[in-house]
């Protein structure tokens, strides 16, 4: 969940970078339509702004949790009520380092009061819009990353009058057996009434490869590989079974060539 978290908060990194960017040159635009003067230094340091959403976005996803266990309507009012506090907070450290900046590099540096009615009247609703969609955000990855840390780990196998819990990593392969399905352990063979198509999709992805049209294996579980000479391989499996690799599932066991 960590690292999906990370690449969540990777990719709100490089948005606000282009959102900073473009701001930069719709300042630029701006300024050539309505011939005015164009500042580089006073845009790039005024458009700094949307990069404050940064550290603070940041530091509110550490606090949401506690939003998650409230019901929907009053989640909705608190989101808005905390995303007004913080555009105002926002608005203001901003409009501090804005005049803090300005007074280092200018000769006539920039009055607070005027900057802040500017950043106020300019920004302040899209940021409280942000803030606010912001939980629900961070809400469905969080969801997303739980969800695929919490998938199924094992199976629930009909065997006789009893049920097995087979583990998923125990799991060698499983082939076509029609009407079943032929769950392959080293300690025993389970027929499962289902199909491969179904199964699939409690299995982790990363670890579990469609490699037939009638097999799935444990990339874990593959030994070695031997060619066929005509684009299919075959799987030597950690039991001593061999599985069919079909050159029409390539894509998906590509992989298993590089590791061998």
């Amino acid at each position: 969940m960590v690292a999906k978290l990370d690449r969540t908060s990777l990719r709100l990194l490089l948005l606000l970078v282009g959102v900073y960017l473009l701001a930069i040159l719709q300042d630029f635009i701006y300024s050539q339509l309505k011939t005015t003067g164009f500042h580089l230094s006073e845009s790039a340091l005024y458009n700094l702004v949307w990069v404050f959403f940064v550290p603070i976005l940041f530091i509110y996803a550490r606090y949401l949790s506690f939003m998650y266990a409230v019901k929907p309507f009053i989640k909705i009012v608190i989101a808005i009520l905390l995303a007004v506090v913080l555009a105002v907070v926002h608005m203001v450290i901003f409009t501090g380092f804005f005049i803090l900046v300005s007074n280092l590099i200018y000769e006539q540096p920039h009055r607070f009061s005027a900057i802040v009615k500017t950043v106020f009247s300019n920004q302040f609703y899209l940021t409280v819009i942000i803030y606010a969609v912001f939980p629900f955000i961070v809400k469905r990855k969080i969801s997303a990353s739980v969800s695929e840390l919490e998938q199924v780990n094992h199976l629930l196998i009909k065997d006789g009058l009893t049920t097995e819990r087979v583990m998923m990593d125990e799991i060698i392969y499983l082939k076509t057996n029609r009407p079943y399905i032929s769950v392959v352990t080293a300690e025993k063979r389970y027929l499962q009434h289902s199909t491969l198509n179904a199964m699939m999709k409690d299995f982790k992805v990363n670890v579990f490869i469609r490699v037939h049209r009638s097999a799935i294996i444990n990339k874990n579980q593959v030994v070695s590989l031997k060619s066929r000479k005509n684009g299919d391989f075959d799987a030597i499996m950690s039991n001593g079974d061999e599985v069919r690799l079909s050159r029409h599932y390539r894509d998906a066991w590509e992989v298993l060539l590089h590791k061998a």
